[in-house]
């Protein structure tokens, strides 16, 4: 996969909505985070929604999210919240732990 220098090294920005609809979020920053529809991918148990040009996504950051589908698809309840790195406060979302997540 190809993908711009600047966004080769990022680490991702890992929000997981632990609702009815379960869904992980991968994020390039932590403002961007508060911001549902700023995620580069969005990984559910209906399958994965890129939000931009599939070649702009970081190395690995897709096999994440497909992985996360078909784990969703298996299991719709599974806690998937020890995926996050951050969690949404206010305007932007702040750590949890691991910041290359854990997935």
């Amino acid at each position: 996969m190809s993908t711009s220098p600047a966004l080769a090294a990022t680490a991702p920005v890992v929000v997981v909505d632990q609702g009815r609809n379960r869904r992980v979020r991968w994020h390039l920053t932590p403002a961007d985070a508060a911001i549902p529809a700023t995620a580069v991918l969005i990984a559910s148990a209906r399958g994965v929604h890129v939000g931009g040009w599939l070649n702009d996504v970081p190395d690995g950051w897709a096999d994440a999210a497909l992985r996360t589908h078909a784990r969703l698809k298996a299991d719709p309840s599974a806690n998937l919240s020890g995926m996050a790195t951050h969690q949404p406060s206010g305007t932007r979302a702040v750590d949890v732990g691991d910041p290359l997540g854990r997935w």
